[in-house]
């Protein structure tokens, strides 16, 4: 899902990415697996267009669980999560993976969520959910930066934050510059 409130929005298409840009994936479960210990979740990307930026535990259900290490590949991304000593039911929000767009990005580019693998005490429960999210440099709103379809005052206050910023400082965000001239400016 590329919404990452709570649940499943069902948002798997995302128009409008800019070079540069940022965009976060949400993996989630549908299905209740009680006696969880662990996930896993693995995602391929096409690493021309997309690179992995970062990567986290999500929702209720591993909050107690300790990161793995992601590894990461050049067009893959594998991360997950193990709890020491105990169980949970797992259901909902697992991780959230942040990648970012090449500086170069157009077109368009998937994202597939290859499998998931939930672990339990002695086995595991593996699924293939043949899911995935697309991202495309065309189709977008210029200025809708909270990704809601509209240019209003919460995207005019997310660009306020980011006004001034010019590339290579900390808090720059290349979807804010809209001219691409290095500087979130007037001009933007």
């Amino acid at each position: 899902d590329l919404d990452v409130s709570s649940g499943d929005q069902s948002i798997r298409t995302k128009g409008g990415v800019m070079p540069g840009q940022k965009v976060v994936v949400q993996v989630l479960l549908s299905q209740e697996i009680a006696g969880a210990v662990g996930f896993q979740v693995a995602l391929t990307f096409d690493p021309k267009k997309l690179s992995v930026a970062s990567w986290k535990k999500d929702g209720a259900t591993f909050t107690s669980a300790i990161d793995l290490p992601a590894q990461t590949n050049a067009d893959s991304v594998t991360y997950g999560a193990s709890i020491l000593g105990g169980t949970t039911t797992a259901k909902g929000a697992l991780a959230i993976l942040t990648f970012q767009a090449d500086s170069n990005f157009s077109g368009d580019t998937e994202i597939i969520l290859k499998s998931v693998q939930i672990r339990i005490f002695g086995s595991s429960k593996n699924y293939t959910p043949h899911a995935s999210v697309v991202l495309s440099s065309f189709g977008g709103l210029i200025g809708a930066f909270n990704g809601d379809g509209d240019v209003d005052f919460d995207d005019f206050f997310l660009f306020a934050e980011k006004f001034g910023l010019k590339q290579g400082n900390p808090g720059f965000d290349p979807i804010f510059d809209l001219d691409g001239n290095g500087t979130v400016d007037f001009n933007d």
